[in-house]
């Protein structure tokens, strides 16, 4: 692995620490005020509303320009965005009102993002080596789940809520120190001196790559169906803990970093069955396999048991996400990566914002969480077995071949 790599999984390590702190104060900060399910389902709603949006102008953005300088200003204006939700806290404490747009302003940021984070991995490391940098970047991930829970919920215990929101925007400004002082990731794509064109053609130009490729078109519906499903859970995620199980802000922390050790897990098997198992079997599987460990939550009363059942529902989320990031990677021509990337996540994010206030309501309406667990549990294995069904195990068998040369785990 090459020096800019370790500075790019560094960065990614550094504000995914601030992001799962972000991820604790905001839900509870709003449960500490409101006490309302729909007020966070709705604010887990708006954090994905931008993909819908702006998904595939960073698309664009990723395959026209300097990827490392998109990432830079990224990581820069996230951090400014950041500190101004924490001072609209401080200034107006009683205003949430005011933090659904910042909430929303953050994470348009994301998209664009993304794009070119998910676009520049090929630029750094020999392409026998991306099962094992995205395993790497998704072990750094997982690796934080301990660390930034565990902050997280301590600051917030100690502190309260306002200081987290601080410690997430300085995270982002420290990656961005991080990713300038990666260099020379355009020469893959120097010299090819492709003429600019209309913005519109260009997306049109990913959308069709898509549409055209069995393996990109039948694992966007999948992660359609899985997200709509999974994301009735996971909007409530907080609530849950905070209201159903009665966590405070340490024992949250705690349950959630004790979950990561399964999300690590994942990480680390993604390559290793790669090399047995193609990833459309691997998709299929993992996505009943998830549904399943969500419905294990229902007789769940005390955080030892939240945290394994957690632990394996991250288990195999991660395994989805290393196998599908690496195999879009594989199957997708490098000047088409960035809309490619920021298409399929379109796609698959559509469902996200409808599933969190559908949640919301019916959470609102029973004052239960079990209808929801249930629901998001079955709902997620049906569409695996719906998946199973549909040619995404053979096309990607035949078409893209899963074999890393090397499964050693960052």
């Amino acid at each position: 692995m090459t020096r800019n790599y370790y500075l790019l999984l560094s960065a990614y390590a550094l504000s995914a620490v601030g992001n799962w702190i972000y991820k604790l104060a905001l839900p509870l900060l709003i449960y500490e005020r409101t006490h309302s399910a729909l007020g966070m389902a709705l604010a887990f709603g708006v954090t994905y509303l931008p993909f819908l949006l702006f998904s595939p102008f960073g698309g664009v953005l990723a395959d026209r320009y300097d990827r490392r300088r998109l990432l830079w200003v990224g990581d820069t204006v996230s951090g400014v965005v950041a500190a101004s939700l924490a001072f609209a806290v401080l200034v107006k404490p009683d205003g949430l009102w005011l933090l659904y747009p910042l909430v929303f302003l953050l994470a348009s940021v994301e998209p664009f993002y993304h794009a070119a984070f998910q676009s520049i991995l090929p630029s750094l490391v020999a392409p026998d080596r991306l099962a094992r940098a995205n395993a790497g970047l998704q072990g750094a991930d997982n690796l934080t789940a301990f660390v930034g829970p565990l902050l997280g919920g301590g600051v917030i215990a100690a502190v309260g809520t306002l200081p987290a929101l601080y410690v997430n925007a300085g995270s982002f400004l420290l990656s961005a120190v991080l990713i300038g002082l990666i260099r020379g990731t355009e020469r893959s794509r120097a010299g090819e001196a492709r003429p600019r064109r209309d913005v519109l053609e260009e997306l049109k130009e990913g959308l069709s790559h898509v549409l055209r490729s069995p393996i990109l078109r039948y694992g966007s519906l999948l992660f359609v169906g899985a997200n709509f499903a999974l994301s009735l859970f996971t909007a409530n995620f907080m609530y849950y803990l905070a209201s159903t199980l009665g966590l405070g802000a340490a024992q949250i922390g705690l349950v959630t970093s004790a979950s990561g050790a399964g999300a690590i897990a994942g990480a680390v098997a993604a390559p290793r069955l790669g090399r047995g198992l193609s990833p459309g079997v691997i998709l299929v599987a993992g996505t009943i396999l998830e549904g399943l460990s969500i419905t294990m939550l229902l007789p769940v009363r005390g955080p030892i048991a939240a945290a394994l059942v957690l632990g394996a529902m991250m288990f195999f989320e991660t395994l989805l996400v290393v196998t599908w990031f690496t195999l879009r990677q594989r199957t997708v021509p490098e000047h088409l990566l960035g809309r490619v990337v920021a298409t399929t996540r379109l796609i698959a994010f559509c469902p996200i914002p409808i599933a969190s206030v559908v949640a919301g309501l019916i959470l609102r309406v029973s004052g239960s969480t079990a209808p929801v667990i249930a629901a998001s549990g079955l709902l997620t294995m049906l569409v695996g077995i719906a998946a199973w069904r549909s040619p995404i195990c053979a096309s990607t068998r035949v078409s893209a071949p899963f074999v890393p040369t090397d499964t050693k785990h960052l």
